[in-house]
């Protein structure tokens, strides 16, 4: 590329200037200040000066320093990126919400309930018999007019409403603390203690 001359810089920079735009009339405050055409007439003539002024090291360094900006930028970008997309990360208040509480629109009868608790625990699996065993318990006080199954209501909200000092808020109380337990807390519990409630809600339950 051809760098032009700084006298022909110089009058098309004088022409520029001396454009309608740049014109300011004697009823008119000064639009463009004798500084700014002074500063814009230097950098005009020398044009270069500035670069001229700089080392090969100083430039060189700055180079440097910018690719290094860069890649740090790019490098946290990604990473946050990769930790947001990891699977099994996920945040407590959407885990709780897609687990708890107890749906009223899914809710079965107890004993029923009861039943599916009873073949997951056969089967192993001790959440989802946990899970079965507080949805039961829940049916089992609404059917009896001790609550009333709502769809925002919380388990906690279940356990606040159930009258107290009798034993179905004792066992409902268990139910939930458990459900905690293994749910949201991801923590194991015995066996025992699932079989226990089981037994305590099939005899509530009665039989078939």
């Amino acid at each position: 590329m051809t760098i032009p001359a700084a006298g022909e810089i110089q009058r098309f920079t004088e022409q520029v200037l001396a454009g309608p735009e740049f014109h300011v009339s004697s009823n008119a405050p000064a639009a463009v200040p004798p500084w700014v055409k002074g500063l814009a007439a230097w950098l005009a003539l020398h044009p270069f000066d500035f670069l001229s002024s700089l080392s090969l090291g100083t430039i060189l360094a700055c180079l440097l320093g910018g690719c290094v900006l860069v890649a740090l930028t790019v490098y946290l970008v990604r990473l946050v990126l990769r930790e947001g997309r990891r699977p099994g990360r996920s945040r407590p208040g959407r885990k709780r919400a897609a687990e708890g509480p107890v749906d009223a629109r899914h809710l079965q009868g107890p004993r029923e309930l009861v039943l599916e608790a009873a073949r997951a625990l056969a089967a192993g699996d001790s959440r989802r018999a946990i899970q079965e065993l507080l949805r039961a318990g829940i049916s089992l006080l609404a059917g009896r007019g001790l609550i009333s199954v709502e769809r925002w209501k919380t388990n906690s909200a279940y356990v606040r409403e159930c009258p107290p000092g009798g034993r179905e808020y004792s066992v409902l109380r268990e139910l939930t603390s458990v459900y905690d337990e293994v749910v949201f807390a991801h923590r194991e519990v015995r066996t025992d203690i699932i079989a226990g409630l089981l037994a305590e809600l099939s005899e509530q339950v009665g039989p078939a």
